[in-house]
């Protein structure tokens, strides 16, 4: 389960928390959309953590990126893609979190 933030403490609002109703331990893969904006002229970058084993760190094995084209222009979806079973990543039930990290950066 992801917790709600705290009241006023929501800056992942592109994000519907709902999508994480349907997830399981046995799950070996998800996929989780990102709704985002960008005007830029150049790539931009959507880094993402789910902490599966719920040891308090986001592990490599937990992480997945996408590139965003150029000018994709306002409220444009994007899919996040977790290969659970590749990464080997181990999946443990019960209260997790997760981080996202939209960046013109990409490293």
């Amino acid at each position: 389960d992801i917790p709600n933030p705290p009241s006023g403490g929501n800056d992942e609002d592109g994000v519907d928390v709902t999508q994480f109703d349907n997830f399981l331990d046995t799950n070996t893969s998800f996929s989780l959309e990102v709704t985002l904006t960008n005007l830029l002229s150049a790539d931009s970058y959507l880094y993402a953590w789910i902490d599966f084993d719920g040891d308090g760190n986001f592990d490599a094995d937990e992480f997945t990126s996408l590139v965003v084209g150029p000018n994709t222009g306002i409220g444009d979806v994007q899919t996040l893609n977790w290969d659970i079973a590749g990464s080997g990543a181990d999946v443990v039930p019960g209260q997790t979190f997760i981080r996202i990290r939209y960046t013109a950066d990409n490293s």
